[in-house]
């Protein structure tokens, strides 16, 4: 297959997965406009999604995955939560004095959707076969997006942790991470938890399942649900109008911004030092983690801390914006593919 061919292969693919992330999305919109699903119902069950089905996905997802012989692919994760939460808090607040716009600019630039998009991009990824040149050797492609996602999580309890601490709020997914860690890196209870039942795993066909299919919930689930949730939130009236510098900069930081910088210094680390390990799925994580629109959890934070009903407006508008055009994401998702690919020919795995 020619270099073009390939490369147009890639976007398709890349480009059908954001599509069917959108549409999952438009589905809970088109739910709440036609009155399927009345608002408070959605509010209940973006509740039950963050403090029971996300929990639960964090604790068997992350738990299964780590453990203390692959402790240094998920350290990566956390250094690069934190760094690219700083860089673009500090670049949408330079930009935000610069052009004179709301102070929660700042907000929705720093916090991406780390959870439900990303999570039901990649399984979207698994229909189009893209990933398969990042296996490595006999891996399955289930075995390689169950890591991916556990990478995902782990990124998204830090960073709604951090949101969390800065609104006041009760994070239960910051409970579920920790005892993820914590069972995963004891191996007694690890192999009671997620080994085969013939191996010890003793707790793993009732236990462990039994919170698995409840966390198998949260990622459709989620989707469906912030896009009932935005719909709810662009029927709020008031008469101020959005500027379009908020817009532009919040899109330049969340969906242009770590494309640039991130994607070339995951390369560089992944293909010239050691720094990162022999795991192309996280490098192609890391790449695309931190892009994509704002955080839903935005809107909970400006009324938790009495933001104005008109910046509650606004930020409202905002992510109805960002997330109808998440397509556009599939750039990202194709460049990030092919500088794993180019890093994993490097390192020669």
């Amino acid at each position: 297959m020619s270099t073009y061919a390939s490369l147009f292969e890639s976007f398709l693919g890349g480009l059908e997965a954001s599509l069917s992330v959108l549409l999952t999305l438009g589905y809970g919109v088109a739910a709440a406009r036609f009155g399927l699903i009345s608002p408070v119902a959605m509010k209940d069950a973006s509740r039950l999604c963050n403090k029971l089905f996300l929990p639960a996905l964090l604790f068997v997802n992350v738990g299964s995955q780590l453990t203390g012989d692959n402790l240094d692919k998920y350290w990566p994760v956390l250094c690069q939560s934190y760094d690219s939460l700083l860089l673009m808090a500090l670049t949408a607040h330079y930009a935000s004095g610069l052009q004179s716009v709301p102070a929660w600019v700042t907000i929705a630039a720093a916090f991406n959707n780390t959870n439900s998009l990303p999570l039901l991009l990649v399984q979207a990824l698994t229909s189009t076969n893209i990933l398969q040149s990042l296996l490595s050797g006999d891996e399955t492609m289930e075995a390689a997006i169950d890591r991916a996602k556990s990478y995902f999580l782990i990124c998204s309890a830090i960073k709604d942790a951090t949101v969390s601490v800065f609104a006041a709020l009760i994070n239960p997914a910051s409970i579920g991470a920790v005892l993820a860690v914590f069972i995963g890196l004891t191996p007694s209870l690890h192999k009671v938890f997620f080994s085969k039942f013939e191996e010890g795993g003793y707790l793993r066909p009732w236990l462990t399942v039994s919170i698995q299919n409840v966390g198998n919930l949260y990622t459709v689930l989620q989707m469906f649900v912030v896009g009932g949730l935005l719909n709810v939130s662009l029927q709020k009236t008031g008469d101020n109008k959005l500027r379009k510098s908020a817009v532009a900069i919040t899109f330049f930081v969340r969906f242009i911004l770590w494309g640039v910088i991130g994607i070339p210094l995951i390369y560089y680390l992944a293909s010239r030092t050691t720094l990162l390990s022999d795991d192309p799925i996280l490098w192609f994580a890391m790449m695309i983690m931190p892009i994509g629109p704002p955080a839903m959890l935005l809107s909970t934070v400006l009324e938790v801390t009495g933001a104005p009903e008109r910046d509650q407006i606004a930020i409202a508008k905002v992510l109805a914006i960002l997330y109808s055009v998440t397509p556009v994401i599939c750039i990202t998702v194709v460049a990030a593919l092919k500088a794993a690919e180019a890093a994993k020919l490097v390192r020669g795995l």
